[in-house]
């Protein structure tokens, strides 16, 4: 006889899901006085298989061929010595199976919507924080604050020609310094 073997996806087997099974249903007898055609379909497969916890992890995938369907045809034997005829074809039919499982998120929102809330509440103080340091920093930009020696700010001073020379000497080196001339149109 001509036996087959066909492949199938395992779901719960997490190591080596991908597994082959001999069926009777494929094995196929030789008869001496009778032609047998037999028309065996191939399957195609696609299997994606997400089963980490975590959400944002990468998944795996398989693609294999399985028997998808067998037709058999007998016929007495006549002037022909063909005794087994096997034609092997790709079948329309595909498999597409997605293997998934819950991750933490997908727990956290099943749990009454708390994934919602502790992203709006998040939202909500980040929100809170970024506009308030949004405009202590537009408005130092706007008016120029600076700190004197004794650490408090000088919220309303002119920032006159001088003291910018001074500030840049006193961040450059002198020996870097090879001129700084001051125009002033009055």
């Amino acid at each position: 006889g001509v036996a087959m073997t066909d492949y199938y996806f395992d779901t719960d087997d997490y190591t080596d899901p991908v597994k082959v099974l001999f069926l009777n249903n494929h094995e196929h007898w030789l008869i001496g006085s009778i032609n047998k055609e037999i028309e065996i379909k191939l399957r195609n497969n696609e299997v994606t298989d997400n089963w980490s916890y975590w959400p944002f992890s990468p998944s795996k995938s398989y693609s294999f061929f399985s028997i998808g369907s067998t037709l058999q045809d007998f016929s007495q034997k006549g002037s022909s010595k063909i005794v087994l005829d096997v034609k092997i074809s790709l079948d329309e039919k595909y498999q597409v199976v997605t293997r998934s499982v819950f991750t933490l998120s997908d727990l956290i929102g099943l749990v009454g919507g708390v994934n919602s809330i502790v992203l709006i509440i998040g939202a909500f103080i980040i929100g809170l924080f970024s506009n308030k340091m949004y405009m202590a920093s537009l408005l130092s930009n706007l008016y120029q604050v600076t700190a004197n020696a004794k650490g408090l700010a000088d919220e309303h001073k002119k920032i006159s020609d001088s003291s910018l020379v001074q500030s840049a000497l006193k961040s450059t080196k002198k020996s870097q310094i090879i001129a700084v001339s001051l125009s002033h149109s009055r």
